[in-house]
């Protein structure tokens, strides 16, 4: 049973302990997520909770308390004028763990431990607020394209051709017309010299 067991000995001793969670912390304030094992994790997330509460006090005290368990004042500066003013709406849950898979070699579980910033809490909650409004929001509409109408295929130009034939064909008789009988009946000067060879006789 697991009573009364608040602490996560790792199998270290104390000060090992102690400078692992020290070291875990440091570099999560620095990156602002890292890559360890679940059960670091599980023991770093309510340290890193603790830090940022203490910080978001703002006071010498809460300085020197932060900085028994991170030893660099950089990382402390960075905690108390960086992070822990974001952190002001919330009251906890600072932290979050995500699982990435298994470590090669001894199939260790390992995680991600991301520090919950600004930026990132306004996308989940615009992701929460998506996924209610798919549940309740009406199927969109198929979209009923209009076909357009075709254009009626023009009949081929068959009257313009009739009426030109009957044009051209008016106009040769117009011209035959107009040429008279008389022009017809008059023969050509050569035609006329000529005479037959039954005329042309030599006399007797």
């Amino acid at each position: 049973m697991r009573h009364g067991k608040k602490i996560h000995k790792l199998e270290r001793p104390k000060a090992h302990r102690h400078a692992l969670m020290s070291n875990l912390a440091s570099a999560l304030i620095t990156h602002g997520k890292i890559k360890t094992t679940e059960a670091k994790a599980k023991a770093l997330k309510p340290l890193i909770d603790k830090l940022i509460t203490t910080a978001k006090l703002n006071t010498v005290h809460a300085r020197r308390l932060v900085a028994k368990t991170i030893k660099s004042r950089d990382l402390v500066k960075k905690l108390f004028d960086e992070i822990a003013p974001e952190m002001l709406n919330r009251t906890s849950g600072y932290s979050r763990i995500m699982r990435i898979g298994v470590r090669r070699g001894d199939a260790a579980p390992v995680v991600m431990v991301e520090l919950i910033r600004a930026g990132q809490e306004q996308d989940e909650k615009t992701k929460q607020d998506k996924k209610g409004w798919r549940k309740f929001a009406p199927k969109p509409k198929a979209k009923t394209e209009k076909k357009a109408a075709k254009p009626e295929p023009t009949p081929p130009a068959v009257e313009e051709e009739e009426t030109e034939t009957t044009v051209v064909d008016d106009e040769k008789t117009v011209a035959v017309e107009e040429t008279s009988p008389e022009a017809s009946d008059e023969k050509p000067a050569e035609e006329q010299d000529e005479e037959p060879e039954s005329d042309k006789k030599a006399p007797e």
